[in-house]
């Protein structure tokens, strides 16, 4: 019982000792937190930190065809954040000069992609939307970025669509040419009974040979709406976005965020200052 009211008394010495330094170096404490909270604002200028400006924009994907068990969403974003559609936002913008990286630096690859990352994302939202958002010190290039992210993706998914229903189309015409042959086949049996003035259906043979030719028929139809289908969509200018939100030149800058900065920089060289001069303290008291 004894050993715990010292411990509680020790608590409560320390604790006044703390506040005691906190009430003798109030005006100092105070001093070093107004230089902190006018560093903070100096140095979140745009003398010292660039500004940059965001442009965003949402949309949901459409008319992709799907290769696995994944959303729509889940596919476009496989698109959208390719290595070639990074390669060229980084060759058509000259992202290596933009950003001021040597391109024949070591590793100079590695940090561009860094920096593009940070700059720009590429996001899946909690309704299965995707959002694109670019910062740059730039609004405009800002701006242009985002558009030109979509329109090389729709294109990259157009050129690899295309790609598959122009295979698509020779088979299916291949299919229609065996149909139609098989049709005129047997078109000329059923003729060749006509010629000898027999019943259409009055031998066994006959009646099958009609069977087949009505099968012919109708598989011919079905096989011809699926040529003329490819047909279409190896033709068709497919767009793959629904843009809900579209992107636009900021007028204000998005980052950095000044208050913040400035708020901790003036409570970090206040606790700071507070456990230096709480510090010193100590060692004054053991020198006594």
């Amino acid at each position: 019982m004894e050993k715990n009211n010292n411990e509680m008394n020790n608590d409560f010495f320390a604790t006044n000792k703390m506040l005691d330094v906190l009430y003798k170096r109030k005006l100092h404490i105070a001093i070093l937190t107004l230089l902190g909270l006018v560093a903070g604002a100096i140095f979140s200028g745009p003398n010292f930190i660039t500004p940059r400006f965001k442009s965003v924009a949402t949309l949901y994907p459409s008319n992709i065809s799907s290769y696995s068990e994944e959303s729509e969403t889940e596919q476009y974003m496989q698109w959208l954040t390719s290595s070639d559609i990074k390669d060229s936002i980084i060759e058509k913008y000259n992202l290596y000069n933009h950003y001021g990286i040597n391109p024949d630096a070591e590793y100079s690859y590695s940090e561009m992609l860094f920096v593009y990352d940070k700059n720009i994302k590429c996001e899946q939202t909690v309704y299965d939307a995707v959002q694109i958002t670019v910062f740059d010190k730039d609004p405009k290039v800002a701006y242009n970025i985002v558009n030109s992210i979509i329109e090389l993706t729709d294109n990259k998914i157009r050129r690899a669509q295309l790609s598959k229903f122009a295979e698509v189309v020779p088979n299916a015409r291949i299919m229609v040419d065996i149909v139609r042959k098989e049709i005129d086949s047997l078109s000329s049996c059923m003729g060749s009974f006509s010629d000898k003035k027999t019943s259409l259906l009055s031998s066994p043979e006959q009646m099958e040979l009609a069977m087949k030719l009505h099968s012919a028929n109708e598989l011919n139809v079905e096989i011809m709406e699926r040529y003329l289908s490819s047909v279409a969509d190896a033709s068709r200018n497919f767009t793959y976005s629904n843009i809900i939100s579209p992107a636009f030149v900021a007028d204000k800058k998005a980052l950095p965020i000044r208050w913040v900065i400035v708020l901790f920089a003036g409570l970090g060289m206040l606790l700071l200052s507070y456990v230096c001069f709480l510090i010193a303290e100590n060692f004054s008291v053991k020198k006594k």
